[in-house]
């Protein structure tokens, strides 16, 4: 399936609704400007929840409705679940300011940076001689532009951020340019067909719904930590009922017993959650009691593990990314030759004619 990284609705809100983020907008005196990298914008902060400020300041109903929308826009589009988390803010441009090309993107501060964003466009006035253009670009180099989206007055952009999701603002040539910023935090499925989307959604939302996004691990959350257990299981090629149990590796013991009952219920409707259930069943068995192909389930889902520990470790220092995507390089390079092991181990055993199995009878 083709990944989508932006995607632009015009008429978003009701008119009163953008006319109403507007007026606020035009009365707000806080605004700090911001100028690193050769930037130049003035931005305000209007609402957040985030890990490190889970009680900040609320939305009004004008945002909450916008913010409504473009949930729904962005986990239909995107194939995702968004967490509880988000700022809100408005941006403020005048003549002469721009941002140039970057990607926003949250590889190696993953939990910290938002991946996935969501923007209204309230210039009422606004005509294209006015400059201020979202510019879309398929790579780091401007010559790759692909689209570029006019800032009319109720027109909605929503992205996926990423190392490829290259983006720049044109130089305001007249008047001033306003637009909320909406930021989230979420969760691909990184599934295609409907019946797996389906499953994985019940389980991130559960995941989100359980408040584990505000259970402290390494430099975020234990959600963020089994969100990416899974996502590295993903990259494995490991089977879904595998990458499932390893979402839940270390999560399922932070639940409460009201949580775990309704765990146990999601476990219990059927389908794909039969083998899910199979698998998470294997850690309360005595290891003597598994198959090997039982036992090279469990091992993946504890490297997986354990590699995404060691990476939640080295990003609370700040770690390159570079060295991140080395350590995710060999994490399956590691995987493949304990894969290569396990199924060199099985024949021996299965070999009646292997000289170790002959010493034992076998």
């Amino acid at each position: 399936m083709a990944r989508v990284e932006h995607v632009a609705v015009s008429d978003f809100v009701q008119p009163e609704c953008a006319a109403a983020l507007l007026a606020v907008a035009l009365r707000e005196t806080n605004w700090t400007r911001h100028t690193r990298n050769l930037n130049d914008y003035f931005a305000a902060m209007w609402a957040e929840r985030t890990f490190e400020r889970p009680h900040g300041a609320r939305p009004d109903s004008n945002l909450l409705a916008l913010m409504e929308l473009g949930r729904d826009l962005i986990e239909r589009e995107f194939r995702c679940v968004l967490g509880r988390h988000f700022t809100v803010g408005c941006n403020r441009m005048v003549e002469g300011q721009l941002i140039r090309i970057h990607n926003d993107s949250p590889d190696g501060a993953r939990g910290v940076w938002e991946n996935y964003r969501q923007l209204l466009y309230l210039d009422k006035d606004y005509t294209d001689d006015c400059g201020g253009a979202l510019c879309l670009f398929a790579g780091s180099d401007t010559s790759t532009i692909t689209r570029a989206v006019r800032p009319v007055f109720n027109t909605c952009v929503a992205m996926q951020l990423s190392t490829t999701s290259y983006h720049a603002v044109s130089k305001i040539r007249r008047g001033e340019r306003y637009s909320v910023v909406v930021s989230y935090w979420g969760y691909p499925l990184l599934v295609d067909d409907f019946a797996s989307s389906s499953l994985v959604s019940k389980h991130l939302r559960f995941l989100v719904d359980a408040g584990l996004e505000s259970e402290p691990y390494g430099s975020t959350s234990i959600a963020n930590h089994a969100y990416h257990t899974y996502r590295l299981l993903r990259s494995w090629d490991a089977d879904l009922s595998v990458s499932l149990a390893g979402l839940w590796r270390r999560a399922r013991r932070l639940l409460d017993p009201q949580s775990e009952q309704v765990f146990r219920h999601t476990l219990s409707s059927g389908g794909v959650n039969d083998e899910l259930q199979n698998v998470l069943g294997l850690c309360e068995k005595d290891k003597n009691e598994l198959s090997h192909d039982q036992r090279a389930s469990l091992c993946l889902i504890g490297l997986a593990d354990a590699l995404e520990e060691v990476t939640c470790e080295s990003e609370a220092r700040d770690v390159e990314v570079v060295l991140d995507r080395n350590r995710h390089s060999l994490a399956a390079s590691i995987a493949t030759k304990v894969a290569m092991e396990i199924d060199r181990v099985r024949e021996q055993v299965c070999d009646p004619t292997h000289p170790r199995n002959r010493r034992r009878g076998v």
